[in-house]
């Protein structure tokens, strides 16, 4: 059975798929599913037997040698140290990364995250000023600042942290502007002068391959003679909830390690972990990428939105369970709040932009003096998803300035189009489908002139919301088969540029059993073949079944999970979209 064209079924565009048995390791399906992804022979086994061994050395990234002989010397001349994280997911776990790691070799140390609601993002003059006068008021020992996730764009901060007996360590991974800050060691993979071969880190991983370093050259000065050194695969966790909840690609060194994090959670996860699992519902020896990025992200996030980013990073950083538990509770509340707050955005944000959209434009571009800032990246994703159009949000605070965030769609690289108009901004960052922004209010007018255009020129006719990308037609028999489940299993994890694939199958009406609605406009439904019986649920999707009667032939197109249900574990497939046909006879 054909589909109407409203999916793009990868397989009937490839002439060269391997044929049944090409590879008799591999089930066909699996063998074709990574072909469609360009994966065969040794690199199919590679990609799906990762190993820490396979991960790049950190030697090769620029900046590392001075960074470490910075820390070397802070650690021998008891140094305070001052980690600057950013508010987000990312900055919360590298910054509790880096902090657990030098309290264990011996380092004076301390961690700041800045209140997103009175500080904004990065790195601000008042906080160094404050961190210097409880640290070092007569500056004879001098500080030494290390960012994470943040500070490639801070040339005025660094200077001024420089200027007030700061040595300054920037470690991010946002792509830098032409010029960098002028700090004394600056490691970030995106630098044309860096040869580490792998550039998608996440601020986690930059924070992970730093440690990896410096417990290298800790060892070769004699450190951990007579004691256990840090094991670098007990920071797997937070690696792999930072890296996934910044929604960078999952190949590479990430998928490394965010395969191998996932695995320190489900078998021994840090009190604070285990803790907000316990809180969203989740059993450790269950989770997946899945899981981070609608459970646990969300959570962690909800502290730097709400204005206290410290809960995140304590509950991280927790060796007692209660206290963990407590942080745990808080992050909960900080989560509801978020998602009330959250939801007004959104309502009101939607009325705006059908006013907007009415005129044609390519893109939102929509502001307000009643939006809490903390939310306007989470509103814009579910403005992206609801619309398909990159969107910006801003919110105008009182001295006139208006700070943004925007999210991308498919195809078009956001970053790249605020560096076409940077002399109407007065700062900006980010990456290919995500950004933040400040502008002075009187250029958001023009600001949106110019961004409908820049965006129209990329896309040109370009349909904004695509077809489905189906990977390929596979019936439940063929998916449901325990030898493909296992391989399936280890493509996992599942993300940007490894995405969850989707396939699609034709079947009867008279398969299906068991069909309810759910509310919400979800149905659950029952597959019942020959050799298999599939359980399926559609969220959001009942109305796509509404004339399906006993005669109906239906087209399905479905993702397949794992789950769990009172300690016990189904396959079972999640509908993304149906066709139902009706014929007269």
């Amino acid at each position: 059975m054909s589909h109407s064209g409203n999916w793009k079924i990868l397989a009937d565009h490839v002439d060269d798929l391997p044929e049944a048995g090409a590879d008799s390791a591999l089930p066909s399906l699996a063998e074709k599913l990574l072909a469609l992804r360009g994966i065969t022979g040794e690199a199919a086994r590679i990609f799906l037997n990762p190993t820490l061994a396979q991960l790049p050395v950190p030697d090769t990234l620029h900046g590392l040698k001075p960074a470490l002989d910075l820390l070397i010397n802070a650690l021998e001349r008891k140094i305070q140290v001052v980690i600057y994280g950013d508010y987000d997911a990312d900055g919360t776990t590298a910054t509790a990364l880096l902090a657990t790691f030098m309290k264990h070799a011996g380092f004076r140390c301390s961690s700041y995250i800045p209140d997103r609601l009175t500080e904004g993002y990065s790195l601000n003059r008042k906080a160094l000023a404050e961190l210097k006068n409880r640290y070092s008021p007569d500056g004879a020992n001098g500080m030494l600042l290390v960012t994470v996730d943040c500070g490639i764009s801070n040339h005025q901060e660094v200077d001024e942290a420089r200027a007030m007996g700061y040595s300054v360590i920037i470690t991010d991974h946002h792509r830098p502007s032409e010029t960098i800050p002028e700090a004394d060691a600056v490691i970030n993979p995106h630098l044309p002068e860096c040869a580490f071969p792998f550039t998608d880190l996440a601020g986690v991983g930059v924070a992970f391959y730093l440690i990896a370093g410096l417990r290298a050259r800790l060892k070769e000065i004699g450190c951990w003679q007579d004691e256990r050194q840090p094991n670098l695969k007990e920071y797997l966790d937070l690696v792999a909830i930072g890296t996934v909840a910044d929604m960078v690609p999952l190949t590479g060194a990430n998928r490394i390690l965010v395969k191998a994090g996932l695995e320190m959670i489900r078998n021994s996860p840090r009190p604070g972990i285990k803790a907000l699992l316990k809180k969203a519902n989740i059993t450790p020896g269950s989770v997946s990428a899945e899981s981070i990025s609608f459970h646990l992200a969300p959570r962690l996030n909800a502290a730097g939105r709400i204005g206290t980013p410290l809960v995140a990073l304590e509950l991280l950083m927790a060796e007692n369970p209660l206290a963990a538990e407590g942080n745990a509770s808080l992050l909960e509340e900080a989560n509801q709040q978020r998602r009330s707050i959250s939801d007004e955005i959104f309502a009101d944000a939607c009325v705006a932009a059908d006013q907007q959209l009415a005129g044609g434009e390519r893109g939102l571009v929509l502001a307000s003096r009643n939006w809490h800032k903390g939310m306007l990246g989470l509103v814009a994703s579910r403005m992206v998803s609801k619309y398909d159009h990159p969107t910006i949000l801003f919110t105008i605070e009182e001295d006139g300035t208006a700070t943004g965030s925007g999210r991308s769609v498919s195809g078009l690289d956001i970053h790249t189009i605020l560096e076409n108009m940077s002399e109407m901004l007065i700062r900006f960052g980010g990456h290919k489908a995500a950004v933040g922004i400040s502008i002075h209010e009187e250029n958001i007018d023009l600001f949106r002139e110019r961004f409908h255009e820049l965006v129209h020129r990329q896309l040109q006719d370009r349909e904004l919301k695509p077809p489905l990308t189906v990977d390929l037609r596979a019936s439940f028999e063929d998916v449901f088969d325990p030898a493909f489940l296992d391989t399936y299993k280890k493509m996992e994890p599942f993300g940007f540029d490894n995405p969850q694939p989707i396939f699609c199958c034709s079947f009867d009406a008279g398969h299906l059993k068991d069909i309810k609605g759910i509310g919400n406009g979800s149905i659950r439904l029952r597959y019942e073949g020959e050799s298999v019986s599939v359980n399926s649920v559609g969220f959001g999707k009942a109305d796509l079944f509404s004339n399906l009667t006993s005669r109906s032939s239906i087209n399905l197109a479905y993702k397949i999970t794992l789950n769990e249900f009172r300690g016990i574990s189904n396959w079972e497939a999640r509908i993304e979209d149906a066709e139902v046909f009706n014929t007269s006879n």
